[in-house]
């Protein structure tokens, strides 16, 4: 596999590195400069946090915010769980924090770890995003667009964070892409891990089914006949679906873990409670109910201003991902699609659109499909001016410790 990466970039195809280095080094050189002078600028107007990590190096310090506690915890002192009424921190997956715990080999800062863990993994996510756009467009316009709109969209400086969307992204997409090429064993084992850095990870085992199927020539049409089945009951074909069991092992193993530390495996479902988050809901009823105030009235008395347009941005970034999955499904396939609709519907099944901008941004489909029309230069412009301009309000917000996601 690598060994016919660099093949490519010995045959010219320095692209494949230097375009997602480069927009890398750019989205996040802007995003360091724009937190930074965020905090400093709206500090004293908007407030102060719980906790500073380093109060006197604000250019660090505005990276380790909620969430970022928690996977701190995690990472220097392991997991906590008291009872099913007090979860302590097991509804956070253990891949980022155990990637921190490796880092703070190298720093001894572990908000610095964990920051090298978040930049290490969002360069390497763009380099495989590029080259997965590349393998299904063929166009490199369209692949260096796929990663630029994911670079800015409005809630990518958690890419640049103490967070586990760097870490996810990679492992999500660099199974996608070996799947592809019809590479199954890689693909499977990064699907393992990134059903260890998210619990939608998971999920990645559908699509590898159905890309399975469809590599074998099996479709619904000859489901139920034997030629059908004739491409994948084979050698080949039965390794790769093998390798495709791998991923809900990811879940698996985190639920044997918490089996054998705390006697539940169920944990990080039932700690679900104190995130608001609960039963199973009606995902298009709870996108309506938080989006109807930001219609209706987004500055009506007894709901803060920022809830409303916190949640109301949740539930529109949720009803556009769902609107773009036929697109989806007509421009790239429907395993592609089916794994869109399902990661935004799963976290709207369990009562709430909190967070839900954090699953879109590492929806990859939707940026492929997004960089497909934005060859129109005006597409292009108008998602160039509304990411940036939300990136910058959003960001100005997280720094200064107003909850985004």
């Amino acid at each position: 596999m690598l060994t016919q990466f660099f093949g490519r970039l010995r045959d010219g195809h320095y692209h494949r590195l230097s375009t997602p280095l480069a927009i890398f080094l750019i989205s996040r050189s802007l995003i360091w400069v724009i937190g930074f002078v965020a905090r400093v600028a709206f500090s004293s107007r908007l407030g102060d946090g719980p906790w500073h990590t380093h109060p006197g190096q604000i250019y660090l310090d505005i990276w380790d915010r909620w969430d970022s506690a928690f996977y701190r915890g995690i990472a220097r002192q392991g997991y906590v769980y008291l009872s099913p009424d007090e979860p302590g921190n097991v509804v956070f997956f253990p891949l980022y924090p155990l990637l921190t715990r490796l880092a703070h080999l190298l720093a001894a800062d572990w908000t610095i770890a964990g920051l090298l863990v978040s930049h290490v993994c969002l360069l390497l996510a763009l380099v495989v995003l590029y080259n997965l756009t590349l393998l299904e467009f063929g166009d490199r316009a369209t692949a260096q667009r796929a990663i630029f709109y994911i670079a800015i969209f409005p809630t990518a400086f958690f890419f640049s964070a103490v967070y586990s969307e760097s870490t996810f992204l990679l492992f999500a997409v660099a199974c996608v892409y070996f799947t592809r090429r019809r590479e199954w064993l890689p693909a499977g084992v990064c699907g393992l891990l990134a059903a260890t850095a998210r619990v939608t990870g998971v999920l990645l085992y559908g699509y590898m089914l159905l890309e399975w199927a469809s590599a074998g020539g099996l479709t619904w049409r000859n489901f139920y006949r034997r030629q059908g089945w004739a491409g994948v009951v084979t050698r080949p074909g039965l390794l790769a679906l093998l390798a495709t069991q791998l991923v809900p092992l990811g879940l698996l193993l985190y639920m044997l873990f918490l089996q054998w530390r705390f006697g539940n495996a169920l944990a990080f479902l039932q700690g679900q409670a104190d995130w608001g988050r609960g039963s199973l809901y009606s995902p298009l009823a709870i996108l309506w109910r938080d989006f109807r105030p930001l219609l209706l009235d987004p500055f009506v008395p007894g709901w803060a201003v920022n809830d409303i347009w916190r949640t109301g941005l949740d539930a529109l970034l949720g009803v556009g991902a769902l609107l773009l999955v036929p697109f989806v499904w007509r421009r790239l396939n429907a395993a592609y699609a089916l794994y869109t609709a399902v990661a935004v519907l799963l976290p709207l099944a369990t009562g709430t659109t909190m967070s839900l901008s954090r699953y879109v941004l590492v929806l990859f489909p939707l940026f492929m499909l997004l960089a497909w029309w934005g060859r129109h230069p005006l597409v292009d412009r108008a998602l160039t001016l509304a990411f940036a301009l939300l990136l910058g309000i959003l960001l100005t917000v997280f720094v200064n410790w107003g909850f985004v996601a």
